[in-house]
């Protein structure tokens, strides 16, 4: 596959739309399903570019500070390019928390994927718009990707 320009967000999220049905999520399946194709398909995108990708659900088994993340490595270091949180509680304080691993790290892109409930949804992204302008930007170069999923009423969640 061709190096693609995936600091810009919206080249990485419209090849996410162009491979989300190959994806396979069904709105059947339990979040931790949702959780490893996710991150599935996150991984296996990295590693067609050419990363080093650490994550549960990569070749390089383990989390490094955040669920996702796709490094370059060069010589006897590497930086992180890419870093991607995964959110499904329908919770404010969880979404926040998750969210803040994001602005902790440096990465040109800081993808942050999540359920939110339709009483916040619209608000979200202002409201972690001003945790960003709280925190700083890390690097000038640094973008954000937002991806909010809405709950679909043939969800099946086991209790």
């Amino acid at each position: 596959m061709q190096q693609a320009d995936f600091r810009s967000p919206r080249v990485f999220f419209r090849k996410y739309l162009e491979d989300f049905q190959g994806i396979g999520l069904d709105w059947n399946e339990k979040y931790a399903d949702w959780t490893r194709k996710n991150l599935g398909y996150f991984a296996k995108l990295g590693e067609s570019q050419n990363f080093r990708v650490w994550s549960l659900y990569a070749e390089l088994k383990g989390e490094y500070l955040v669920d996702l993340c796709w490094l370059v490595s060069r010589e006897q270091y590497y930086w992180m390019e890419r870093a991607l949180e995964q959110e499904w509680s329908d919770k404010l304080v969880d979404l926040m928390d998750d969210f803040s691993k994001l602005m902790d790290v440096k990465a040109y892109l800081k993808v942050f994927v999540c359920f939110a409930p339709e009483a916040i949804r619209s608000d979200l992204p202002s409201l972690l718009a001003r945790e960003i302008s709280k925190h700083g930007i890390k690097i000038p170069e640094e973008a954000y990707l937002l991806i909010i999923f809405s709950r679909d009423a043939r969800r099946k969640e086991a209790e």
